[in-house]
């Protein structure tokens, strides 16, 4: 079947939103003028307007859907029905709908419990307790308004970042990477990232780590009506970050800052790979990952590995071997191509001209290996092509713990086992801990702790203001491993309302200016080289030691909490396990074999005894 690309912007607002870039000069657009002007002005294919939840009524989404309607007509022009669902704690994601109608399902809890809610302010200084978890949306978008695909905005953001320990392999197949709010490939990119803080796996490429398979998309987030015009969004963009004819806009000059001002990203871009200009197709080659990203310039990338187009998985033998086709034409000199392998590039070339072609081959290590390109032209814009996932069965074992100990499967070429290490315990003491018990309004602090596996904890951290304002501060010091790192999942270092965190070596610190209600932090610890584990914590409210503290759903005693500090164990191994070659000297390919372990194991972790020299390449510890 014949493909074409056809351009979209899938992002953007009109007036409905309390965002929109409002002032004398440019009045507030409606959404069949949204839809007008992507046509008439930004020559699009194919458009969405993705109005906030939080600030629609239902008859304002009852004209969006009309107008979504009316404005799509095959062969000319294409709409997708969606709305920017906006929370605040758990990130931003664009909810789009296949069909001709869909619910409105906001991201704060109504009385229903399904996000019915009223019009309301998207802007508030204090951050209400009640946002709905993205767990909950996709089970209330299951069977609404046909398919339905969410996608993660700016997701490393500083203002709202997206948490990416919320993912749907159902919902999620893509994830925008552009917007005029940034890059968000990577930050060890040397792209403008448009934000004034780098949040540490927040991007897209950590969720590309995290085994995630996404395609990505382009977002112009346009906030004035005129999705796709790069040279009108210039000109208000400019003016908005210089606090010029703001007007009535609420987000001021706060949000401005977090803008990315490279004229060269105002308007982030989708080209699809489609049969035809309708509404099922660009739905459909999105929802296939047939899709890739640039930051407005209609750059044409064309790449497949081993004849599959982007966004495919690919599923070889051990020794298959990628034929990688790439080739570029962009609207003026390409400065760079890039092959990106996994984490690293693994081909560059400098064109210096306005198209490029190549062919190369490369043989992906066992397991999954994912490939996309990365495309730069000399006046500054982008592409990024969706990836290709190439999956290679190979030396990597795997393991599962039986009564008559851990066996060892080998699903590829015979190997030796002569650098892993096994580590075991009959009872972990972190386990998923319920929250405080209490009264919700009783001042004082939560702390939990969940054990992830593969060496990894998060200790969650629950502030409760009473009935005045007040100021939340306090240190975590981690120890008892050799080798660690520590980071906040969800804290800024200049956030609204002067949130502030700091790291350094095994010890977080914290400082919440100002809670009415109730604040959190995550703090996930990633350990090795362990005997055990444990942290200390002293947690402060306005300078003093807290009066009140439960961990784990247990109010500490006094005893337990003296001097304003307390500590937790958060896992003692009981005992090492060294699988050395006398014990797994091989085991021959699509076979097993089974290794003792002490009695009353219930968990164990295995991994490279030594991760410098060992010839097996790990994606991650394994917990069982």
């Amino acid at each position: 079947m014949a493909m074409n690309i056809y351009w979209g912007d899938p992002h953007g607002h009109s007036g409905y939103s309390e965002c929109y870039w409002k002032d004398t000069d440019f009045p507030s657009i409606d959404p069949i003028e949204y839809y007008a002007n992507a046509m008439k002005y930004g020559k699009l294919d194919f458009a969405t307007l993705t109005d906030h939840d939080l600030n629609l009524s239902s008859e304002e989404w009852k004209a969006i859907v009309d107008a979504t309607n009316e404005s799509n007509v095959n062969g000319k022009f294409a709409t997708i029905l969606g709305y920017e669902w906006t929370s605040a704690k758990y990130g931003h994601q664009n909810i789009y709908f296949s069909g001709d109608s869909g619910k409105l399902i906001k991201c704060r809890h109504g009385d229903s419990g399904n996000g019915e809610l009223p019009k309301m302010a998207l802007w508030s200084p204090s951050q209400p307790a009640d946002w709905m978890v993205p767990t909950t949306l996709w089970k209330y978008l299951e069977g609404k308004g046909g398919d339905i695909i969410t996608v993660p905005h700016h997701v490393g953001v500083s203002q709202m970042p997206y948490d990416w320990n919320y993912h749907s392999t159902v919902f999620q197949p893509v994830t925008e990477i552009t917007s005029l709010w940034g890059n968000f490939e990577s930050p060890d990119t040397d792209i403008d990232h448009g934000i004034s803080d780098v949040l540490p796996d927040r991007y897209v490429r950590d969720a590309l780590n995290r085994g995630y398979r996404l395609g990505f998309i382009g977002g112009g987030d346009s906030h004035d009506g005129h999705p796709g015009e790069r040279t009108f969004g210039n000109r208000r963009k400019k003016n908005f970050v210089e606090g010029q004819n703001v007007g009535s806009n609420p987000i001021g000059r706060s949000a401005a800052d977090y803008i990315s001002t490279d004229t060269a990203n105002t308007r982030g871009l989708t080209a699809v790979i489609a049969p035809e200009l309708s509404r099922d197709a660009i739905f459909g080659a999105i929802a296939e990952k047939r899709c890739y990203a640039t930051t407005g310039a209609r750059i044409i990338v064309d790449f497949t590995v081993n004849g599959r187009v982007m966004g495919s998985e690919l599923l070889a033998g051990n020794s298959d071997i990628a034929h990688i086709s790439i080739k570029v034409k962009g609207e003026g000199t390409l400065n760079r191509v890039e092959l990106v392998k996994n984490n690293g590039v693994a081909a560059r070339w400098a064109p210096k001209s306005s198209s490029f072609a190549a062919e190369i081959t490369d043989r992906p290590g066992p397991g999954v290996t994912w490939y996309y390109l990365r495309v730069l032209q000399k006046d500054g814009h982008r592409a990024w092509s969706s990836p290709v996932w190439f999956e290679r069965n190979g030396r990597s074992p795997s393991f599962t713990l039986k009564r008559n100990g851990l066996e060892v499967i080998n699903s590829g070429e015979g190997i030796a086992f002569p650098h892993i290490a096994s580590f075991y315990s009959s009872n972990p003491k972190t386990i998923m801990a319920q929250r405080n018990p209490g009264s919700r309004r009783r001042t004082g602090y939560n702390f939990t702790t969940e054990y992830l596996g593969a060496d990894e904890f998060v200790v969650g951290i629950d502030v409760v203001a009473g009935e005045e304002e007040a100021a939340f501060s306090g240190d975590v010091e981690v120890s008892g491993a050799s080798m660690m790192r520590i980071k906040a999942e969800n804290l800024v270092t200049v956030k609204y309302g002067g949130d502030l965190y700091a790291m350094k070596g095994s010890r977080a610190s914290w400082h919440f200016a100002a809670v009415s209600e109730r604040k959190s932090v995550r703090l996930l610890i990633k350990a090795k080289k362990m005997s055990s584990l444990l942290y200390e914590a002293v947690p402060r409210i306005d300078g003093k030691p807290a009066p009140a503290v439960c961990v784990d759903g247990r109010q500490l005693e006094p005893r337990e909490y003296m001097s304003g500090c307390f500590r937790v164990e958060l896992l003692r191994f009981s005992d090492k396990l060294r699988l050395g070659a006398r014990t797994l000297s091989s085991i021959k390919g699509h076979s097993k074999k089974s290794v003792p372990v002490p009695e009353r194991t219930r968990y164990v972790i295995v991994r490279p005894a030594d991760e410098e020299t060992s010839p097996l390449k790990w994606p991650e510890e394994r917990l069982f």
